[in-house]
């Protein structure tokens, strides 16, 4: 939804929202949740995530057991009393205070034996060393949520509601629990799900169990958790412990901070918001189009080498003439030393540019080589003679939402035109001014 009248007679469809799936890729059930919510470059590191350890794999490797909590009920019910006299974690929560550690002498006795007929009789995942995981995904923290179980032989471990999954590994590999809970809190677990669990990409914020446990966790090491007292922390840390690089971070953060809260959020979302400030100078920074710019430019120089001149502009307007949509170009062999530059512009200029290649579009096909337009979501070439030299320049207009703007928007984007201008190498052996002005969809 865009969360305007819109909504309310249409569905729109933009090009972020479209994608291909090729034959071979449809029997897998994952492919649908990862382009629903990704593009082709997250379902790529979400295959490099699924090579990773899991609590999954720790158990078919006979290391961890795992289970969800005790199931009550009342009826059809079962006495089980090996579960009288332990601590018990009832409710749907943690405790406040107790991330990332929770005190099992905090907690009170247990002396209700009676559990569901269909409860699993084993009880071998509730013993020290010990990880609780909540089954279901926190809105007011924005993330998943684990602890550890803080115990000794007396005190012993902790029972739980069936709104948690407990899992436990011997003494000597207790590193892999703290590389499960390091993993559970952070925002690569957030993204895996939303990405793989089609329970929690469509519809429900609890992922089935089998969903949980596949989640990857890091490379065990010692001292993993020592030091971390808030999300900040885990968040500071989760780039280097999983050795992401860094456009593989900027997807799973985008998702985290703009993709989950728009899905699960409103027309206040992270996302929609725009991309100024609600107060802006006259030399307002622009900080979200230029990390936009920046990623995109990284990307062409990945395809075509960091020598090339790439450049782009980011078109401002007056503070008193807001647009409702931005407008950037790239520059392909710009004879300047500028790599982003911002480029002040009256609003009627910007309107006449602006309508200037809209015009371009509007032209019957049989007047421009272009391909089809979607609403509101604008890109096109052109070539232009800069201190005598012929530039081609790709122009990006998009609305005014933080959403279109991203740095997973950007790489897209410069994939996208990357595979264009091979395009345009193959049929003309040639850089594309030699075919004059494109528009590209």
């Amino acid at each position: 939804p865009i969360y305007t009248a819109e909504d309310q007679y249409r569905i729109v469809i933009e090009p972020q929202d479209i994608h291909k799936v090729y034959l071979n890729e449809a029997t897998d059930p994952r492919i649908w949740s990862i382009l629903m919510w990704g593009g082709r470059r997250d379902l790529v590191l979400v295959q490099r995530l699924q090579m990773m350890s899991s609590l999954s794999s720790l158990k078919k490797a006979k290391i961890a057991k795992t289970r969800q909590g005790i199931i009550r009920g009342s009826n059809h019910q079962r006495d089980l009393p090996d579960i009288k006299d332990k601590r018990i974690l009832e409710g749907d929560d943690f405790p406040k205070r107790t991330w990332p550690q929770i005190a099992a002498i905090d907690l009170p006795v247990n002396q209700n034996t009676k559990v569901h007929a269909n409860d699993s009789v084993s009880l071998s995942a509730f013993a020290l060393p010990q990880l609780l995981i909540a089954m279901s995904w926190k809105a007011d923290l924005g993330r998943f949520q684990a602890v550890r179980v803080k115990s000794d032989a007396t005190v012993g471990p902790i029972l739980c509601s069936r709104s948690f999954m407990t899992a436990h590994v011997p003494e000597e590999q207790s590193a892999f629990l703290d590389a499960a809970c390091f993993s559970y809190n952070s925002h690569v677990a957030l993204y895996f799900l939303l990405l793989t669990s089609g329970r929690f990409a469509f519809y429900r914020p609890e992922p089935l169990v089998e969903d949980l446990l596949s989640v990857p966790i890091p490379e065990p090491r010692e001292g993993l958790m020592e030091g971390i007292t808030t999300v900040a922390d885990i968040d500071a840390q989760t780039k280097e412990v999983f050795a992401f690089q860094d456009a593989e971070w900027a997807l799973i953060e985008d998702l985290a901070r703009f993709t989950l809260p728009d899905f699960k959020g409103d027309a206040d979302s992270p996302g929609r918001q725009l991309t100024r400030a609600s107060e802006q100078s006259e030399d307002y920074p622009d900080t979200q189009l230029r990390e936009y710019c920046d990623q995109f430019l990284r990307v062409l120089k990945a395809g075509f080498g960091k020598t090339k001149q790439i450049s782009a502009t980011i078109y401002q307007e007056d503070i008193a003439d807001i647009l409702p949509v931005r407008m950037v170009a790239i520059h392909l062999d710009w004879p300047s030393e500028s790599i982003i530059q911002a480029e002040r512009m009256k609003g009627t200029l910007l309107r006449e540019r602006l309508n200037t290649l809209y015009q371009i579009l509007l032209k019957r096909p049989e007047e421009r080589e272009g391909a089809s337009f979607y609403q509101r979501v604008l890109r096109m070439s052109t070539s232009e003679y800069v201190q005598g030299k012929q530039v081609v320049t790709i122009y990006l207009v998009k609305p005014d939402q933080r959403r279109y703007w991203t740095r997973s928007s950007a790489m897209r984007d410069a994939d996208e035109v990357t595979y264009d201008i091979m395009l345009w190498h193959e049929e003309s052996n040639a850089l594309p001014e030699s075919k004059g002005e494109e528009a590209i969809a």
